[in-house]
């Protein structure tokens, strides 16, 4: 059975990873600055911090995104997004801080050696939006 552990490859990203999102508000869909990162399994972890979820209507997506050719012209979605937002959205309260989830976890897998940004599609009646930050590790899988 294969082991799946945290790894930093070649490239050192340092003990807490990759930044790919500081600590703050949005209310408005848009992505993140490029960072470098290379071919094969990551690892993401979303922390949340707060979402408005005040008219019932709002809802914040994000997504992980690959840049397909050696200049950052054309992007890929990699793998499903993070659903956040209202309860009649979602299915789910995030309505406040107590339903809401303090970190959303998941893997992803990059295909291409270049440039990746999350990106943040935001939906709704949203005046204040949702404060998240984000980090990426590189995983392997041991035999």
């Amino acid at each position: 059975m294969p082991i799946i552990c945290a790894s930093y490859g070649g490239i050192d990203y340092g003990d807490d990873g990759i930044a790919m999102k500081a600590s703050g508000l949005l209310s408005v869909t848009t992505s993140t600055t490029n960072v470098l990162m290379g071919r094969g399994m990551w690892f993401l972890k979303v922390l949340v911090h707060e979402t408005e979820a005040d008219t019932g209507d709002e809802l914040y997506n994000i997504d992980v995104m690959a840049n397909t050719k050696a200049s950052a012209t054309s992007f890929a979605i990699l793998g499903p997004g993070v659903v956040l937002g209202a309860s009649a959205v979602t299915g789910r309260d995030f309505s406040n801080s107590a339903t809401l989830p303090s970190a959303v976890t998941g893997a992803f897998y990059n295909p291409y050696n270049n440039q990746c940004h999350l990106r943040l599609s935001v939906a709704g009646t949203v005046a204040s939006g949702i404060n998240y930050e984000a980090k990426a590790y590189q995983m392997n899988v041991h035999p």
